[in-house]
C-alpha cells in the first residue's frame, strides 16, 4: 500500500480515508475522534509540520488523502487541515501554498493559528470552517476581501468578547455577502459574545445580507433566544432561518410574553423580519412539549406562526416521534401557502413567496380568518386578479407535506395538501370583496 505521488498532478491516492480508521464504521469528517486515525498525511503548513490533510474531488462525496502533487490541482473542491486534537504541540499555521488551490470552495482547518493573505487567491472559496483554532488566528486575520465566502462555521473555540467583536467585524468588512453562519458547541458565554457582536450598529448596517443563523449545542437558554428573535431579528431583515438544535431552552414562556405585547401593540416593526421561514427548536427541552396543545410552549409557538407570516418550520422532521399537532400544521401550511399575501406583511425581508406580494405593514394578529389586506397607508393592496390563478397553483404545488392529511391527494408518490390553497381561495380577492359588499 502505497502512495501515488506521480508527477502527473494525480490528484490523492485511491485509497480510501476508511482504510486508516480504526473503525470503518466512523463517518468522515464530521464525526470523526482524531484519536482513531492511524496514520498523519501529507504536510501542509508553512513550518513543516505534520497534519492531517484531507480533499475531496469536484463530483466526489468521498474524502481522501492529499499527496503533494495534488496542491497545484484546480479540481480540488474541499480541503480539510487539521492536527491531531490530543497533540500537546502549538498551533500549527497554513501555507501560503493554499492559494495555489483555485478551485477550492470548502476549507476546513482544524487548530490553526494562522491564515495567510493569499487566501485572497482562492477566488472560489464559498465555505470556511474553523474549529478548535486559538486566538492567534483573529490576531492575525487576513486583510483581504473574500467576496465569495457565504458560510462561516465556528466550533469549539473559546475566544473573549474582544476577540468575537473583531473577527465578526473583519467578516463584516472583507465577506461582504456572508449569508450563512453557524456556530456549534460553544460555551453559552462565548455564544452570547457572538450575539452582542451582531448586535453592533456598524456591525448589523454591513452584514445586511445574513439570511441563516444556526446555533447548534451551545448551552444557550430561553432568555439568548428572546434577545435574538425581539432585538438582533429586526437588525437583519433578510433572515429567513433560526436554528437553535440541541440546545437548554426549557421554556419559551419569556418568547410568548413578549410576543403577546407586540401582537397587542401592533408593533410597526413586525414586518422587518416577516421573512422568517424557519425556527427550529428540535432537541431542546421545551420541544416534547408542542406535542400537547394544552401546554405553554405550544401556545408560544402558535404565536410564533402567526406573527412570522412565512415561518413554516419548527424542527419537526419525518423521522421524528414528536408530532406536530393539527393546529401547528394547519399555520404552517397556510404559512407556506401564501397566507403573507391576504393577512398583511407581504414585504418583508428573505424574499421569495409566491408571486411577490405588496409591502404590507406586517404586524397585527394573524389570526384565523382575519384579513389585513392593507398597505402602510390603510388602503387595500390585494394582487391583481390575474395573477390568482398561479398563486393558488404554487401553493397547492409546493404542499407536498410529511404524511396524509384531510383534503389531500397522492400523486407520483407524493402528498399534496390544498389546505393554504382554500385558505387563499377565501381570504383572497374574490370572497374579501363579497365579505366587503355584504357589510355595506
Amino acid at each position: 500500500m502505497t502512495e501515488n505521488n506521480s508527477n502527473d498532478a494525480s490528484i490523492i491516492s485511491r485509497r480510501r480515508v476508511g482504510e486508516y480508521l480504526s473503525n470503518p464504521d466512523v463517518k468522515f469528517p464530521f464525526s470523526l475522534s482524531f484519536d482513531q486515525i492511524r496514520t498523519i498525511a501529507h504536510l501542509f503548513t508553512d513550518t513543516g509540520e505534520s497534519i492531517v490533510s484531507l480533499a475531496a474531488l469536484n463530483g466526489h462525496k468521498k474524502w481522501y488523502w492529499v499527496t503533494d502533487s495534488s496542491c497545484h490541482n484546480n479540481t480540488v473542491t474541499k480541503l480539510y487541515l487539521g492536527r491531531h486534537l490530543n497533540n500537546a504541540s502549538d498551533e500549527w499555521r497554513l501555507s501560503p501554498r493554499i492559494g495555489s488551490i483555485c478551485g477550492l470552495n470548502h476549507l476546513s482547518l482544524w487548530k490553526c493559528s494562522f491564515i495567510p493573505p493569499e487566501i485572497v487567491d482562492v477566488v472560489s472559496l464559498k465555505r470556511l470552517d474553523l474549529c478548535y483554532c486559538d486566538d492567534q488566528i483573529i490576531i492575525d486575520l487576513p486583510q483581504v476581501e473574500m467576496p465569495a465566502l457565504d458560510t462561516l462555521c465556528i466550533d469549539h473555540v473559546i475566544w473573549d468578547a474582544t476577540q468575537i467583536t473583531s473577527i465578526i467585524s473583519w467578516l463584516s468588512i472583507y465577506a461582504p455577502k456572508l449569508t450563512n453562519l453557524r456556530l456549534s458547541k460553544l460555551l453559552r458565554d462565548t455564544t452570547n459574545f457572538f450575539i452582542t457582536a451582531l448586535l453592533e450598529p456598524d456591525i448589523s448596517n454591513r452584514m445586511n445580507n445574513l439570511r441563516k443563523l444556526r446555533i447548534q449545542d451551545c448551552g444557550i437558554i430561553e432568555v439568548d433566544v428572546a434577545t435574538i428573535v425581539f432585538d438582533l431579528l429586526p437588525l437583519y431583515p433578510n433572515i429567513v432561518s433560526l436554528n437553535f438544535h440541541k440546545n437548554k431552552i426549557e421554556s419559551l414562556q419569556r418568547i410568548g410574553v413578549k410576543m403577546a405585547t407586540k401582537i397587542q401593540m401592533k408593533n410597526s416593526d413586525s414586518n422587518s423580519s416577516s421573512g422568517l421561514r424557519s425556527f427550529c427548536l428540535a432537541g431542546n427541552p421545551c420541544f416534547p412539549s408542542l406535542k400537547t396543545t394544552s401546554s405553554l410552549d405550544h401556545s408560544v409557538v402558535i404565536y410564533l406562526l402567526k406573527y412570522f407570516k412565512r415561518l413554516q418550520w419548527l424542527g419537526h422532521t419525518k423521522r421524528s416521534s414528536i408530532r406536530p399537532t393539527s393546529e401547528i400544521e394547519y399555520w404552517t401550511k397556510i404559512n407556506r401557502g401564501g397566507r403573507f399575501l391576504v393577512d398583511g406583511g407581504g414585504g418583508g425581508g428573505g424574499g421569495g413567496g409566491g408571486g411577490g406580494g405588496g409591502g404590507g405593514g406586517g404586524g397585527g394578529e394573524g389570526g384565523e380568518g382575519g384579513s389585513n389586506n392593507t398597505d402602510s397607508d390603510g388602503g387595500k393592496k390585494i394582487l391583481p386578479l390575474n395573477l390568482w390563478p398561479k398563486v393558488l397553483e404554487r401553493s397547492y404545488r409546493t404542499s407536498i407535506i410529511l404524511g396524509a392529511q384531510p383534503y389531500t391527494r397522492t400523486t407520483g408518490g407524493s402528498t399534496y395538501d390544498a389546505t393554504a390553497m382554500f385558505y387563499l381561495i377565501r381570504e383572497g380577492p374574490l370572497f374579501s370583496e363579497k365579505r366587503s359588499l355584504s357589510t355595506e
